[in-house]
């Protein structure tokens, strides 16, 4: 890919990894492409999408073209595509944040599960008072022998007495 500023510069992978074979074959020594040890590669957390490790490799190139002004330098010169440099780059989640983000992914399931719990507990509290009410009534009716009803504590009194 060309850089900004219509700079000559261009970034590919060490090698010319998987790039067209013509531009390796530009070289007669040390640009030798092979199979491992030249890809980039991303390890995402499935959930989060956080990056854990990152591990990239790349080769920055430089376009050497015919120079208008002074051709006599460059005058047999073909357009080549030459190899500067590469580099290797892998960054990883620290130790310390692993425990953090291993939290951040269990933490739905968590929550879930304690909504779950909350609402199994709410219906059997429920359950139990409404049999405890229903035991209370059917004990007073055994007891009483009469059906269960209001009873109000309070008499009518006359303005007089």
């Amino acid at each position: 890919t060309q850089c900004k500023a219509k700079s000559p510069t261009f970034v590919s992978r060490p090698h010319f990894h998987l790039a067209d074979p013509s531009y390796g074959d530009q070289f007669q020594y040390g640009v030798k492409d092979k199979e491992e040890g030249y890809d980039s590669s991303f390890w995402i957390e499935p959930m989060s999408s956080i990056p854990i490790k990152v591990e990239m490799r790349l080769q920055l190139n430089i376009m050497l073209e015919k120079v208008e002004g002074i051709e006599y330098l460059f005058k047999n010169l073909q357009s080549v595509m030459f190899p500067v440099m590469w580099f290797e780059s892998v960054a990883m989640l620290p130790q310390d944040m692993a425990s953090s983000l291993s939290m951040l992914v269990m933490m739905p399931s968590v929550m879930v599960g304690c909504g779950v719990f909350s609402m199994i507990s709410g219906l059997l509290i429920m359950l139990s008072l409404f049999l405890c009410k229903i035991n209370r009534e059917k004990l007073k009716v055994k007891i009483c022998g009469e059906k269960p009803r209001v009873e109000c504590d309070y008499q009518i009194v006359s303005p007089g007495e």
